[in-house]
């Protein structure tokens, strides 16, 4: 610890200090030190100084910042001769008031902001920087040492306010124990006296209005057991509070009752004793748990989640996480309407920055900034997917004080997909990127996931559609807006969704082994002529319906517009695989089946059959 005696044989120290606001300023102790001459400090001195990133400026402001840095509490020099009539008095600033700073800066200060004033105004911004009026130059005989305590809201709303952020700023924002602000002070006042040549007053004076007392906290065995498992007992729990100041006043097999240094303003309640525990106990120390379900084994949404994260990967993606933060300017990128509902963000109460302003109401912002960034670092072919929260300003089902905050599946694909070599060709990302990924967690999740028309920013008001689940609308997935992906730095055509995941986590269907059957397939091609109004997947889904158990597979394999197709009418051709578990299909069976296919299809929808079967 460092040596705060004092060799105080002068006269008693002989300002006065008035507290005004004592909220603002709840401790200030002020010494005097006489006689010094102001210089270079030794080399040693320096020399520690510049170690710890302070540059050295002369033996007494040295001095306070040797302080400082040795005790965590800022002191500033005053000269005493320039304090008018040697009184100091604390309060807030008058509206309009001036300050010129120690950097020569004229400040205009508010009625919020902390001052040290004398009778002729202020002379110091406290907790941030001192004035230019009293600074301590060569000609400084006497000093005024203070070591106060200051609000830390007020210091960071001063100093954020005028963009003056200084190193006893921000020690004062975190907060700095009071009752150091004594020993603090007898430490500079004897080593200015030490490296100025002069000598330090008897007494100091000491405005402490409401002594701040070290706050009690219970702290329950059960409670450190139900956050970090069994095997900390009672005196290994007040051994390691013991080692970092705490003082545990009484314990027993079910308790603690903790004493909280007044330095460390951060701990008020039983979880962060728990919190100072763990970290000095070694968090590697605790064994890896995984959070089970009632039963003892991982919950049916747990399995559900992970089926999901298994099939995203399986199908070439990686998980990304992104701050759950952006800008509106995002939302501006997205070119959404002004009447989005995702527009309505809950704003943030102090962002840090504007960029980080709003709590996100899409996943898909950090995701395509995480693909520009991939992509300005060399990596050509990009595909990342994430599953986390976005924020509503309606109420929350589970808590009315919560904002709604459901889970959401985005995923973003750039560049080129598929395997290379043998295994088949790479190709540009498109819309069935998208649809097809949408297609592969359907089939996962046992769920019946379809893709339709439809137009919502930001993707491409014809190369994507929206995701529905039972005629449901669950998300969407496509391409997105050319001018969406140039905004983010992202050129080519980009693969993007974004799904509620409640849906996919919904109970599906008991899985089936179905027996492979031996005997050999028959393929058929169909070629119909279809109306406009008619969806390729309505198609399908019709023949199939028609085909009945023996269909194996359809597939759209052509589709044509021209000569002999009516205008605004299509041809599309579709590909069956058609294979009996029991039997070799005959050709006269596979025809009349078909046949039969053909004319229903033809009933329930506005297509007709190009040729015969």
């Amino acid at each position: 610890q460092p040596d705060t005696r004092v060799d105080d044989t002068g006269p008693e120290t002989a300002a006065a200090v008035e507290v005004e606001d004592p909220l603002g300023c709840p401790r200030f102790v002020a010494r005097q030190v006489s006689g010094i001459t102001v210089g270079p400090s030794p080399l040693p001195a320096q020399l520690r100084l510049r170690a710890a990133g302070v540059r050295p400026i002369s033996n007494v402001v040295d001095a306070s910042n040797y302080v400082m840095i040795e005790m965590g509490h800022p002191i500033h020099t005053f000269d005493l001769a320039r304090i008018a009539d040697g009184r100091l008095n604390i309060r807030r600033a008058r509206d309009g008031e001036q300050l010129r700073t120690l950097d020569g800066v004229d400040r205009r200060l508010l009625p919020d902001d902390i001052v040290v004033a004398d009778p002729s105004g202020a002379v110091a911004l406290a907790g941030v920087m001192g004035g230019e009026s009293t600074e301590v130059s060569e000609t400084t005989r006497e000093v005024l040492v203070e070591a106060a305590n200051w609000d830390p809201a007020s210091v960071l709303a001063t100093a954020h306010r005028l963009g003056l952020r200084s190193e006893a700023s921000a020690r004062f924002e975190r907060g700095v124990d009071p009752n150091l602000s004594g020993a603090a002070a007898a430490r500079a006042a004897a080593l200015i006296a030490s490296l100025g040549g002069g000598h330090a007053h008897r007494g100091a004076v000491d405005v402490y209005p409401t002594p701040i007392e070290q706050r009690r906290i219970e702290l329950r065995l059960d409670e450190v057991e139900r956050l970090l498992g069994p095997g900390l007992e009672a005196p290994t729990v007040a051994a390691l509070l013991t080692r970092l100041g705490f003082e545990v006043a009484t314990q027993d097999d079910e308790r603690l009752e903790v004493l909280v240094p007044t330095r460390r303003p951060d701990v008020t309640r039983p979880v962060d004793l728990v919190e100072e525990v763990a970290r000095l106990h070694g968090y590697d120390r605790f064994p890896s748990r995984v959070t089970m379900g009632p039963d003892g084994t991982v919950s049916p949404e747990q399995r559900a989640e992970r089926s999901v994260r298994e099939a995203m990967v399986g199908g070439g993606y990686y998980e990304a996480q992104s701050m759950s933060f952006f800008g509106a300017g995002e939302l501006d990128l997205l070119r959404l309407p002004t009447d989005d509902a995702r527009r309505s963000a809950i704003r943030v109460a102090n962002p840090l920055r504007e960029e980080e302003s709003l709590l996100r109401t899409t996943l898909l912002p950090g995701l395509l900034k995480a693909a520009s960034g991939n992509l300005d670092r060399g990596w050509r072919d990009v595909a990342l997917f994430e599953i986390g929260k976005v924020f509503h300003p309606t109420p929350s089902v589970l808590d009315p004080l919560l904002p709604d905050q459901p889970n959401h599946l985005a995923f973003v694909a750039v560049g080129e997909r598929g395997s290379s070599g043998i295994l088949g060709a790479r190709r540009d990302v498109d819309a069935h990127e998208a649809t097809g990924l949408v297609r592969l967690l359907g089939e996962v999740r046992g769920l019946d996931l379809r893709v339709y028309p439809g137009e919502n920013p930001p993707f491409h008001p014809g190369r994507a559609g929206m995701v529905l689940l039972d005629k449901e609308v669950v998300g969407w997935a496509g391409e997105l807006h050319p001018a969406v992906s140039r905004a983010y730095g992202l050129s080519g055509r980009v693969a993007a969704g974004e799904l509620d995941l409640a849906p996919l986590l919904a109970a599906a269907g008991v899985w089936q082994l179905r027996p492979v059957s031996p005997f050999p397939p028959v393929k058929f091609d169909l070629a119909f002529d279809v109306g406009p109004a008619v969806l390729t997947a309505d198609l399908l889904d019709r023949v199939g319906d028609a085909v009945g158990d023996v269909l194996e597979e359809s597939v759209v394999f052509d589709v044509f517009v021209g000569p002999g197709i009516e205008e605004g009418r299509r041809s599309i051709a579709v590909r069956l695989t058609l294979r009996a578990p029991d039997q070799t299909m005959r050709d006269e069976d596979v025809r009349q089946l078909l046949r039969e296919a053909v004319a229903e299809v033809e009933r329930v929808l506005d297509v007709r059959l190009r040729g015969s079967v």
